[in-house]
């Protein structure tokens, strides 16, 4: 079983990882820096969700879709169901071996259907930031009960999604970002030319304070057709997200 894969693995282990791991595999073989990463495979989540399979589909089953209370109680109860068991030694092991306790790190949900012509997860999987090496491990088991949230849980039941869920876990190192910036490669507003233009949001420290609206931004938009920026927006910056140190 392909356990942990990071940008030195072979190309035909990429399957097994999501999109976002995917994607930033592709990013440095393109020779881009990304901080250091690794992904838990979607086959450790597999063989983890087997064990707990049934009882899962016992607490859906059970749901009400107009009582938000039945569906709130069933995400809580399932989430318990993936922190109070232990991962594969296999597992601890090789996190442990790869863990530095000197360093912190984010861990992102990696689903491999996050993202499809039909349905879109964008936003509902959970990422967890400022993690220390000793909270990886519950961090993961977070990131796979995130595909039972309640928002996923009510998007899998109206859309009559019956696929098996499949998620790989992303834990990358966390630096201190002066600045950062989300780049849509089309434009999110879908006017008259909005394939052509790149948007580009940017402000100062980590990403989750531009995600989030926490901070001030500057925007950029960029024309492929004519390969240059055509409007550009600059804001006065008072707030700047950075990591909490007491964590």
């Amino acid at each position: 079983m392909n356990t942990l894969i990071d940008h030195n693995s072979e190309i035909s282990k990429l399957k097994f990882i999501g999109g976002k791991a995917y994607h930033l595999f592709l990013l440095g073989r393109e020779g881009v820096r990304v901080p250091s990463w690794f992904c838990v495979s979607c086959e450790v989540f597999r063989q983890q969700y087997q064990i707990y399979r049934k009882n899962i589909l016992k607490e859906i089953q059970n749901i009400e879709l107009k009582n938000l209370e039945s569906i709130k109680s069933a995400a809580t109860k399932i989430e318990g169901i993936f922190l109070e068991d232990e991962i594969s030694p296999t597992l601890k092991k090789e996190l442990d071996a790869r863990l530095d306790s000197e360093k912190i790190y984010v861990v992102r949900s990696s689903g491999l259907d996050e993202d499809s012509h039909e349905n879109s997860f964008a936003g509902q999987l959970s990422t967890f930031l400022n993690v220390k090496a000793e909270g990886v491990e519950e961090a993961i088991k977070k990131c796979w009960a995130s595909l039972f949230s309640e928002r996923n849980i009510q998007y899998r039941i109206v859309n009559g999604i019956h696929s098996e869920p499949e998620m790989g876990v992303i834990v990358q190192e966390m630096i201190t970002a002066q600045a950062s910036g989300v780049m849509f490669t089309a434009h999110p507003l879908m006017g008259k030319h909005f394939l052509d233009e790149i948007v580009i949001n940017a402000g100062y420290g980590m990403g989750e304070g531009v995600v989030s609206d926490r901070v001030e931004v500057d925007t950029y938009i960029f024309n492929k057709s004519e390969k240059r920026i055509v409007d550009s927006k600059y804001s006065v910056k008072t707030q700047m997200m950075v990591p909490n140190k007491k964590e």
